[in-house]
C-alpha cells in the first residue's frame, strides 16, 4: 500500500511525511523489508528525487490504528 493511499483514508489532509515513517518506525518497532520498503523517485524535470514508502498491509492498519481522529476510531472498532 503507497504511504499516500493510508493518508487519505485515515482522515488525513496530506499523506504522512517521511518523518513520521521513521518515527512510527523506532516507535512501534517496524522494519524496512518487511513492514515497508522505500525508494527514491525520479522527477521528470531531473530535479531532486523524492523518496516514497510502501507499507505492508499489516503496518498500514496500524497505523490507521493509532490515529487520533474519527477515521481511527472506526478502524480499531472493526479490529
Amino acid at each position: 500500500m503507497d504511504r499516500g493511499t493510508i493518508g487519505s483514508s485515515s482522515g488525513r489532509r496530506r499523506s504522512p511525511q517521511p518523518w513520521s515513517v521513521a518515527s512510527s518506525r523506532s516507535h512501534y518497532g517496524f522494519a524496512e523489508g518487511q513492514d515497508f520498503c522505500s525508494e527514491l523517485s525520479k522527477t521528470p524535470n531531473g530535479g531532486r528525487p523524492s523518496k516514497e514508502y510502501h507499507l505492508s498491509l499489516d503496518m498500514a492498519k496500524e497505523l490507521s490504528m493509532v490515529e487520533r481522529n474519527e477515521k481511527g476510531k472506526q478502524a480499531r472498532q472493526l479490529s
